[in-house]
C-alpha cells in the first residue's frame, strides 16, 4: 500500500476546494450538479483529478455561482 505524506492529500486539488469554499458551496451541491453522490465527489478530491473530473467539477461550480 503507497502511503502518501499529509501534506500531499492536503495540497490535491486545493485549488478546486477554494473555489467550492469561496462561493459557499457544499460539497453536496456540487456533487448534485455534477450528477454523482456526495461520496463520490470528496473520493475525486482525495486524488488527482482527470481532465474530464476537473472541467465536470468546475462547471458545475460555474452553473452553482450564476
Amino acid at each position: 500500500m503507497l502511503v502518501r505524506p499529509a501534506f500531499i492529500f492536503n495540497n490535491l486539488n486545493s485549488d478546486v476546494k477554494k473555489l467550492i469554499e469561496k462561493g459557499d458551496f457544499k460539497h453536496w451541491q456540487v456533487a448534485m450538479q455534477c450528477g454523482v453522490s456526495r461520496q463520490t465527489l470528496t473520493e475525486w478530491l482525495r486524488s488527482p483529478l482527470t481532465k474530464t473530473r476537473r472541467e465536470r467539477i468546475l462547471n458545475a461550480i460555474k452553473i452553482l455561482q450564476s
